[in-house]
């Protein structure tokens, strides 16, 4: 490893360790907005036509978005008092066995640090502690390997439909929780 790429972990390392890991309010409405809106326009680079951004901003304006961020379970990481990336979870279904993922957001200024796997792990492990043995999630093509390097598997592809029905290309993605005790799959998670 050379100096530099030393240098650069250390610095990532250091920015994650002064995160702090919180539930997400009310009064936090509009960073979260702002947050989510850059994150999709900047780390989605030239992926999405500007229709989809456009939709996309619209949807994160909404009433609808903010409603379905606070019915989730949404935390949010702040360094230094700035609000820099976002994850909640919130049942998937009726059965209690699958937490859908969702949220995960990361300011475009702290991208690739480490702070989206922190939160997705946060997430992971309240679901986990409530009781849910699998996770799901939809994603936007940008982020997919992300999630597949957090041990996700595609399940298949569709289409998300943003503000005035704006299709929006996703995959949809499974996990199964591991057994903490065993560190084995949970088969009941399958």
């Amino acid at each position: 490893m050379t100096e530099r790429a030393v240098w650069l972990e250390s610095w990532r390392a250091s920015l994650v360790k002064l995160a702090e890991i919180r539930p997400i309010g009310l009064d936090d409405l509009s960073d979260i907005r702002h947050l989510h809106a850059s994150a999709f326009r900047i780390q989605g680079g030239g992926l999405y036509s500007d229709q989809e951004v456009d939709a996309f901003t619209r949807q994160v304006y909404s009433n609808d978005y903010a409603d379905r961020i606070f019915r989730s379970k949404c935390y949010g990481a702040w360094i230094e008092g700035h609000l820099t990336g976002t994850c909640g979870w919130c049942p998937a279904g009726d059965d209690q066995i699958a937490a859908r993922i969702s949220d995960v957001f990361v300011s475009p200024l702290f991208a690739r640090v480490g702070l989206g796997r922190m939160l997705v792990g946060h997430a992971e492990q309240r679901a986990q502690e409530a009781g849910f043995k699998s996770f799901t999630l939809r994603v936007g093509f940008h982020a997919i390997s992300l999630f597949e390097d957090l041990g996700y598997r595609m399940t298949s592809q569709g289409v998300y439909n943003l503000a005035d029905d704006v299709p929006l290309p996703v995959a949809f993605m499974r996990k199964v929780a591991v057994d903490a005790q065993s560190g084995s799959l949970d088969p009941r998670g399958a």
